[in-house]
């Protein structure tokens, strides 16, 4: 089936479709392939990666130290661990289905190895984030 015929209506806007009293989701969707290729949303004043992401993870001294955000093509980062995997293709999920055991134990690991002003809910550190210059 082709994409075109699946949508047939969208809409813009941050508050469409909630009473005034009630919260809405503040998130921002942006499609970064469309056939094969990439694609681009412009805004001004913000600066994106066009193409498919992938985020990296290095550990330093035995806790996170940083991510940072890369283009999939790429090349790895040879001290660094992926966090982005699929987990659909087609519609179906990619086994093995995700476990909510799992999810916690890898919760509990994850946070075990941040560091302690990176774990605080008030006043913690910025955990560091970056987007390295990228290659054409």
């Amino acid at each position: 089936m082709d994409i075109t015929t699946c949508i047939d209506a969208f809409g813009v806007g941050i508050k469409m479709g909630v009473a005034a009293d009630m919260p809405y989701l503040d998130m921002a969707y942006k499609l970064v392939q469309y056939d094969g290729r990439p694609v681009m949303k412009l805004s001004t004043g913000k600066a994106t990666l066009v193409d498919q992401k992938q985020v990296w993870r290095r550990t330093i001294d035995g806790s996170y130290g940083e991510d940072i955000i890369a283009l999939r093509r790429e090349l790895a980062l040879p001290d660094a661990v992926p966090l982005l995997q699929g987990v659909m293709r087609a519609g179906q999920v990619i086994p093995p289905a995700p476990d909510l055991a799992l999810a916690r134990q890898q919760y509990a690991t994850d946070r075990a190895h941040l560091a302690g002003p990176y774990r605080r809910l008030e006043g913690g550190a910025v955990y560091p984030v970056r987007v390295p210059a990228v290659s054409a």
